[in-house]
């Protein structure tokens, strides 16, 4: 009768700390590169990203499995600093990165950090879309997690300015006559079909996603079906996980009570 009644309580006044957990869901992030301000990158991650994803999963399961579409923002400085600011990231150059950019590069980092914890501790999941220097940025904040939080963690790497992976499974994306890529002595690359869209003109996330370019009004959508590609790669690794929580077998008087709850909020069968 007790277990009744606190299942009955429960499920009429959800507990305030456990009402957004949720296993089924994922967060996904766009992190920008440089000179972008932070309308652009809002606009990139919910005018350009989130209706490819709704257009490529279907509504349905975009409500049912994505929690949000938000943006990890790394603030511009110009263009000459925020040069630098790769550079210094691109070497480790921790010491110059404190020198010249105060606590600026900090906040930005530790923000984007407090997001990913935040996520994973609701019991989402986390996929970062990753563009120009916000693949820098996104492989720092994944190196601040918890060991544990990184398992909960995916990232999509586009036009990287650095040849590496943020993780090992990381898929990167980037157009043969990217600058940004080239100079990074990024060798995996896709083919841009115009030839007449130049080395900074294609390295614009809306030109990767399908979107006319800026000066030449081309498009191709070669890089936009890589990206979506990764995406769901990248969704169902993320969805093959295991949950982040586990049966307390510890107090056998509990142990009815600690599965049925768990079965409310995460929607899973233990048998």
């Amino acid at each position: 009768m007790k277990n009744i009644i606190i299942l009955l309580i429960l499920v009429l006044f959800p507990v305030v700390g456990f009402s957004s957990i949720d296993e089924y869901k994922t967060d996904v992030y766009f992190a920008n590169g440089i000179q972008t301000e932070d309308w652009e990158a809002r606009k990139n991650a919910r005018d350009v990203l989130k209706p490819a994803i709704i257009d490529k999963f279907g509504i349905e399961y975009y409500n049912n499995y994505i929690e949000k579409i938000d943006y990890s923002y790394n603030h511009t400085n110009g263009l000459v600093l925020d040069l630098w600011e790769s550079i210094a990231q691109k070497l480790n150059f921790q010491e110059l990165i404190d020198a010249i950019f105060d606590t600026s590069h900090e906040r930005d980092l530790s923000k984007q950090v407090k997001a990913y914890e935040n996520s994973i501790k609701d019991g989402h999941k986390v996929l970062v879309v990753a563009h120009s220097q916000g693949n820098l940025f996104t492989s720092e904040a994944l190196n601040s997690l918890s060991s544990w939080m990184q398992d909960y963690f995916y990232a999509v790497s586009v036009a990287s300015p650095k040849a590496f992976k943020i993780k090992s499974d990381t898929p990167h994306i980037a157009f043969d006559n990217d600058i940004v890529p080239w100079l990074g002595c990024v060798y995996v690359a896709t083919d841009n079909p115009n030839d007449e869209v130049g080395s900074i003109e294609s390295h614009a996330f809306t030109y990767y996603m399908g979107l006319p370019s800026a000066e030449t009004n081309k498009t191709t959508d070669v890089a936009k079906i890589k990206i979506m590609d990764a995406i769901d790669g990248g969704l169902s690794k993320l969805d093959s996980l295991k949950s982040q929580w586990n049966i307390d077998k510890s107090n056998k008087a509990d142990k009815e009570l600690l599965i049925k709850v768990m079965s409310l909020f995460f929607r899973i069968t233990i048998n």
